[in-house]
């Protein structure tokens, strides 16, 4: 005796699904970023630790640090080799607090990323 079963796959509301879940996706994943970097941030008055903002858009997130000196502070190390500037002298954070960050948030930003993708889909 032969059984037969016919079924449809709603495609479309899968990509619906997907597309609503791509912003708070990649929202999520910046978060972590954020998480990781601000420990590693330079602190003088408090300011830049304090003025992160994380917005997402469509498929993209962006992680901004608003103080006036945060690409300094991010590129201090450069600065140090004679070629214009001060040294860093801050006893907490480091030079290059946003690229190093990223890089070590790498596999949780992706996690939390797909955890958002998990739940939504």
């Amino acid at each position: 005796m032969s059984i037969e079963w016919q079924d449809t796959f709603d495609w479309d509301g899968l990509q619906a699904r997907k597309n609503a879940a791509v912003t708070p996706a990649v929202a999520a994943g910046m978060e972590v970023v954020r998480q990781v970097v601000t420990p590693k941030v330079p602190i003088e008055t408090s300011h830049l630790v304090g003025s992160p903002s994380v917005t997402a858009v469509g498929h993209e997130a962006t992680i901004r640090y608003g103080g006036p000196y945060s690409r300094y502070q991010e590129f201090g190390v450069y600065y140090r080799f004679g070629r214009f500037g001060a040294p860093l002298t801050h006893t907490h954070g480091q030079s290059f607090y946003l690229t190093t960050g990223i890089v070590e948030a790498r596999d949780p930003a992706l996690r939390a990323c797909a955890r958002v993708f998990e739940e939504r889909l």
